[in-house]
């Protein structure tokens, strides 16, 4: 059932982290659930159960196969074991919504989407890891060999320099305002707590007073509970949504700084080189003859490290290419993708928001129909006194 409530995807297929268990290891194992519809009303379900590890070997492993792809960043810092003897439930639940989040990411992903080793991991139930490894290296070597034989080396880096720069720029103000948005919906989520706790506290405080009538503080009960907010509040899942969003904008800007690592590492092999061809032109013969073969020898030496460097920068301008490639295909899809999950987040938000205010509303009411109802009660019974002295 809780597997529903997440949306689908395009072919109708549901896939969701529904839950963590603890391990008696001090580990934890997350359920994770794919449907797939085959008919009117009806789906088949696969289930398997995760690690952590797990998704770590997923991730590094696309990365692996694919280096130049962007891929959401996948950082769980904090563990539900930090108290042995007692487990923290909310972490927990942290950690499977960060899983799940991922998951979804690589969902939507131009390249992961379809990608095999993705796909095993939610219906194969047993992983063979070594049989999985060594297929990734195999088409590693095989991507290798193509990049190699099909893109031509790059002659003038400025031009890929100046479109990395310029999507760097343009990724890095969206993840600026993504996290000032984040930390505002901390501040604003920390600050319907603490209201609600407050509000707690107050009510609890107020029920030891003999003066105030038991009406009063039952609706003043009613009211604390309307304002408390809880774990399905629009503005957490908003808040893990945004988180979803700065994953991936930290996935991209990792991968644009690949380019600027490539070129770098190329002028670098260009330093030698020059070093190597200096060697070679400078004439250290030495008088008499002495030591011809010797000096042969080291100049035959250069000549090789030379012409090594210069093969070497000649696959990494071609490996420069393929990775500019690569990242211009996925950036409109990465931006397309963004847009719609952010202009769906706040469409959430707000009708979810919405919701949540109706319901406040709505109790609001039912805490001040008792206080009304007292005060008539009150008012009807003091009326028929007084009418009954002046009688």
């Amino acid at each position: 059932m809780v597997m529903f409530t997440y949306p689908a995807e395009e072919d109708g297929r549901i896939t969701a982290v529904v839950r963590g268990i603890f391990v008696e290891d001090a580990t934890v194992r997350l359920v994770l659930k794919s449907g797939a519809p085959t008919g009117e009303m009806k789906y088949t379900i696969t289930t398997c159960r995760r690690s952590l590890a797990d998704f770590e070997f997923l991730a590094y492993w696309l990365a692996y196969e694919h280096p130049a792809s962007w891929l959401p960043a996948l950082h769980v810092s904090r563990s539900p074991f930090q108290i042995a003897s007692k487990p923290s439930r909310a972490v927990l639940r942290d950690v499977q919504i960060q899983l799940d989040k991922f998951f979804r990411t690589l969902f939507s992903h131009a390249t992961f989407a379809t990608h095999e080793l993705l796909w095993e991991f939610f219906l194969v139930p047993e992983l063979q890891l070594p049989m999985m490894i060594e297929r990734s290296h195999r088409k590693c070597e095989i991507r290798n060999e193509n990049v190699q034989e099909d893109y031509e080396p790059v002659e003038d880096t400025k031009d890929i320099e100046m479109f990395v720069s310029h999507a760097r720029e343009a990724v890095r103000s969206i993840n600026m305002a993504t996290r000032s948005l984040l930390r505002r919906t901390n501040t604003l989520r920390r600050g319907m707590v603490d209201l609600g706790e407050a509000h707690a506290q107050l009510t609890k405080h107020l029920q030891g007073f003999s003066c105030l009538v038991n009406t009063h503080a039952s609706s003043m009960v009613k009211y604390t509970r309307v304002i408390v907010p809880n774990d399905s509040n629009p503005f957490n899942l908003f808040n893990d949504e945004f988180r979803s969003i700065q994953a991936s904008l930290t996935g991209i800007m990792t991968a644009l700084d690949r380019p600027r690592r490539i070129i770098g590492e190329m002028n670098i092999l260009d330093k030698e080189v020059e070093k190597h061809l200096v060697s070679l032109r400078r004439n250290d013969r030495w008088p008499l003859g002495f030591m011809d073969d010797t000096r042969a020898k080291m100049h035959q030496d250069a000549a090789d490290k030379a012409r090594a460097a210069n093969a070497k920068k000649q696959a990494l301008s071609r490996e420069l290419r393929y990775s500019q490639s690569v990242i211009a295909s996925e950036l409109a899809g990465f931006h397309e993708a963004h847009e719609k999950r952010v202009k769906r987040a706040v469409a959430e938000l707000a009708r979810k928001q919405v919701n949540i205010e109706k319901q406040k509303l709505e109790g609001m009411k039912r805490a001040l129909r008792g206080i009304v109802k007292m005060k008539v009660l009150v008012t009807g019974t003091r009326d028929i006194g007084a009418g009954a002295g002046v009688v």
